[in-house]
C-alpha cells in the first residue's frame, strides 16, 4: 500500500514539474540529462513561435464553421499550456504584438508542436513512474 501511496506521489510531483518546466519531470525523476536535453527543445520550439510572433491556433476557410473553431481553439489554449513557465512568461510580455497572418500560422504552429513535445514527455515520465522503462 505504501509503495503504491508513494508511485502516485512521484507521478504527481513528476507531472507538475514537467508543466511548470518542460523536462523537469525528468529532472523530478533523476535523469538529469534527459531533462536538460528536453528543457532546450521545447523551450527552444516555444521561443521560436514567439520570436515569429504565433499565436494561438485560428481555423481559416472551410474549417470556419463557429463550432469547429471553438472547439479547435480550447484545444490549442489547452495544448500550448503544456509549454511551461517560459511560455506564459513570454505571453504576458509579448501579448499586445500582433503578427501578419503568413507569420501567425507558421509561429502558432511552432508553439503547438513544443507544447506536444512535453505532452510526450510527461506521458514518458509515467513510464518512467510506473516502471515500464528505466
Amino acid at each position: 500500500m505504501q509503495e503504491q501511496k508513494s508511485s502516485i506521489n512521484n507521478l504527481a510531483l513528476a507531472f507538475l514539474a514537467g508543466i511548470i518546466i518542460p523536462g523537469g519531470g525528468y529532472l523530478y525523476l533523476g535523469k538529469k540529462y534527459r531533462g536538460i536535453i528536453s528543457f532546450i527543445i521545447v523551450t527552444t520550439f516555444s521561443l521560436i513561435g514567439f520570436m515569429l510572433l504565433g499565436s494561438y491556433f485560428v481555423p481559416r476557410g472551410e474549417l470556419s464553421n463557429p463550432e469547429l473553431f471553438g472547439a479547435l481553439k480550447i484545444l490549442s489554449v489547452f495544448i500550448e499550456g503544456f509549454n511551461g513557465l517560459v511560455f506564459w512568461i513570454s505571453v504576458f510580455l509579448f501579448s499586445g504584438f500582433q503578427a501578419p497572418p503568413e507569420f501567425d500560422e507558421i509561429g502558432g504552429t511552432y508553439i503547438l508542436v513544443a507544447g506536444i513535445l512535453n505532452i510526450l514527455i510527461i506521458f514518458d515520465n509515467y513510464d518512467i513512474v510506473k516502471g515500464k522503462k528505466s
